[in-house]
């Protein structure tokens, strides 16, 4: 059943050994600007060389040589996804670039455990708007940064202006082939959880960075 967990891991275990079906659909999800904006994503959370980040939904690891450049080989990356096959193709990633600093952890994001006060910061990419139950793995991030650091999202949402008339064929492709739940409102669920959220749009408001300090 479409956004539920199961379901969920069905896609994603099935895109873990399909990586070029995998990109070609991430390049139509960020219209080409993929690179782009997962850096400007991994700028907003402000790292710095030796600090440990969260990549939450981590995929197949499209982002980790982005955070290898930010934390670099004396800071630590805790790669966490629900999808065994993601996984699988992340550390291969990892192997293939001799990363190992590394650390991979599989479980439900609502549910995540991680010790209070260790992240010095945190990413997600195209993950909450999968997830079930986004405001529980929002809390549990909150609880893991400390104080100051930062949240960074890059996220998928519903066409804006003109462009809503292709919001139902939008509906239609991505439900059941990313568990996209459109209902969401993320950067208002951030802007709860950490009482702030920063917005940029792009895509004609298709795409979104938001960003939250923990204060």
């Amino acid at each position: 059943m479409r956004w539920k967990l199961g379901f969920g891991a069905r896609i994603y275990n099935w895109y873990g050994k399909h990586a070029l079906v995998y990109a070609a659909g991430s390049w139509l999800v960020f219209l080409g600007k993929e690179q782009k904006l997962r850096q400007r994503a991994v700028e907003a959370m402000g790292i710095k060389k030796g600090d440990t980040v969260l990549d939450l939904a981590c995929g197949n690891g499209k982002n980790f040589a982005l955070l290898e450049n930010a934390v670099g080989a004396e800071g630590q990356i805790i790669a966490f996804d629900y999808s065994v096959g993601m996984l699988d193709a992340a550390r291969s990633r990892t192997n293939a670039h001799n990363w190992h600093n590394i650390e991979f952890a599989q479980g439900d994001a609502a549910k995540l455990n991680l010790p209070a006060n260790r992240l010095d910061g945190a990413l997600c990419t195209l993950g909450l708007s999968a997830m079930p139950d986004h405001e529980s793995a929002i809390l549990r991030v909150a609880t893991a940064l400390k104080d100051g650091a930062r949240f960074a999202v890059l996220d998928a949402k519903k066409f804006d202006g003109f462009w809503r008339i292709f919001n139902p064929l939008l509906r239609f492709l991505f439900v059941y082939t990313t568990n996209w739940d459109y209902r969401k409102n993320i950067p208002l669920t951030l802007n709860k959880v950490f009482g702030n959220a920063r917005i940029d749009s792009f895509n004609s408001g298709s795409i979104f960075i938001a960003v939250s300090q923990k204060s």
